[in-house]
């Protein structure tokens, strides 16, 4: 009777250990993935708020040519220029200053973790880059035509 009682024991604790312990899939995350230019941005500079996709907006321009980023610690800004962009970003605002013109995004840019972060889709867009979504894959493609600054 001991030897029954001891073996449905341990049964029950292989299941409980060995049960919940299921292989995962990459691609089924709920974590987004961002690619720029076919480089991956780390998941530390995404972050998914209010359904959207906010990227760290240095991701942007870390490899774009002929741009030009200043940051305005005091008024929480970042200004971008280049010989076809001016930009301006705000934290905290949902308008934009693009080439004189005033634009409205999704969102408004926020701080997290040190680092400004900006709608990927509409910054992108703004930097003359071109988005895909891969829906299956939840993961976002961005890409620069041949020298659109």
């Amino acid at each position: 009777m001991k030897h029954g009682i001891r073996l449905v024991i341990s049964m029950f604790a292989f299941f409980l250990t060995f049960g919940a312990v299921q292989p995962t899939d990459a691609s089924a995350s709920s974590d987004p993935n961002v690619y720029i230019n076919q480089n991956k941005v780390p998941q530390g500079n995404i972050v998914m708020k209010d359904n959207q996709i906010f990227v760290a907006f240095t991701e942007l321009i870390q490899e774009r040519d002929g741009l030009n980023m200043q940051w305005d610690n005091i008024n929480k800004e970042i200004e971008i220029t280049g010989s076809k962009t001016y930009l301006i970003i705000t934290v905290g605002k949902n308008t934009v200053i693009k080439n004189d013109k005033q634009l409205e995004m999704s969102a408004e840019p926020f701080i997290h973790e040190g680092k400004t972060m900006v709608p990927l889709r509409f910054a992108s867009e703004a930097l003359g880059r071109e988005v895909q979504w891969n829906q299956a894959a939840q993961t976002a493609y961005v890409r620069t035509p041949d020298k659109a600054s």
